[in-house]
């Protein structure tokens, strides 16, 4: 579910984009159209015969001086980067937030073990009321599975895993950028390898 809301929140992002793009092309269409019609109305010419299609060879000789220039071709390959590079730094911070998510649900389910096996006089709902529930409230799922049964929590915490390997496999290691958000991100994934032992990095 918070995958979905989180590529939801991608979509809209780029649909705000577009819709910036497509106002500012609308525009620059009705300023030339505008610009036509002065030009009609200073050469008395109609509008309808200067905004018609122009005739084959001229279009040819447009297409001939319109062709992507070596500029052009550099600055919309760069474009693509940045796109890239920003998709990359999306998913890592999804990363992030994942990993801290799956550290805080470990540790509420040691200290959900640590209750029931030191049969204290609070009660299970207690607990969950002061520790499970403040610590899965950015989860933003019900908790009430652990209630249950450690199996159900076990239950939680695997599909938490599966989505933070799916997102790591959305990463290519071996292209990261020598940043140190990069760095940073690298080191955590592979603590959180190694101390729970998962792969992640494929």
């Amino acid at each position: 579910m918070e995958n979905s809301a989180d590529s939801f929140e991608y979509l809209l992002h780029l649909t705000k984009g577009l819709s910036t793009e497509c106002r500012s092309t609308r525009q620059g269409t009705e300023r030339i159209e505008h610009l036509v019609k002065r030009l009609a109305k200073l050469t008395q010419t109609s509008y309808e015969e200067l905004s018609k299609d122009p005739e084959p060879f001229v279009l040819e000789r447009y297409k001939g001086l319109s062709g992507e220039s070596e500029r052009d071709r550099l600055e919309r390959e760069n474009y693509a980067l940045i796109y890239q590079i920003e998709r990359q730094e999306y998913v890592c911070r999804r990363i992030w937030s994942l990993i801290d998510q799956v550290e805080d649900l470990l540790e509420s389910i040691k200290k959900f073990v640590v209750e029931q096996q030191g049969h204290r006089l609070r009660t299970e709902n207690e607990f969950l009321d002061t520790v499970v529930h403040s610590r899965m409230a950015n989860l933003q799922v019900s908790t009430e599975d652990l209630v249950e049964a450690k199996i159900a929590s076990r239950a939680k915490l695997d599909m938490l895993i599966r989505e933070l390997e799916s997102l790591c496999k959305q990463i290519d290691w071996n292209k990261l950028s020598d940043s140190e958000d990069a760095a940073v991100l690298s080191r955590k994934v592979s603590e959180v390898e190694n101390k729970y032992k998962l792969k992640l990095k494929s």
